[in-house]
């Protein structure tokens, strides 16, 4: 009984993670990235709102290449301990539930 909580459990938190999670930060990292790309080109006069723009750039593009390899990470223990493929990130709705 208590192996199927928690194996309910983590199916429930699997989903949660694969399917809800991971694609909105990974959607706010992109407008983050995108909002320092618009800001980059508005303050085409000024040094220091270029500077500001390009840190914003660059930390998207980080926060973006840590969500990439946090969802590596995330398949790997999910087929490490489960043992069962992960589903497209695109399938949706999540049946998982």
């Amino acid at each position: 009984m208590l192996a199927q909580t928690i194996a309910g459990f983590f199916g429930v938190l699997k989903s949660i993670t694969l399917y809800y999670a991971i694609p909105l930060i990974m959607m706010v990292t992109i407008a983050f990235f995108t909002l320092g790309i618009v800001k980059f080109i508005s303050s085409s006069g000024d040094a220091e709102k270029r500077k500001k723009a390009k840190d914003f750039i660059i930390w998207g593009l980080v926060a973006l290449l840590f969500m990439i390899a946090f969802w590596a990470v995330v398949v790997i223990l999910i087929n490490t301990f489960f043992g069962e493929g992960v589903p497209s990130p695109t399938a949706w709705p999540p049946t998982a539930f």
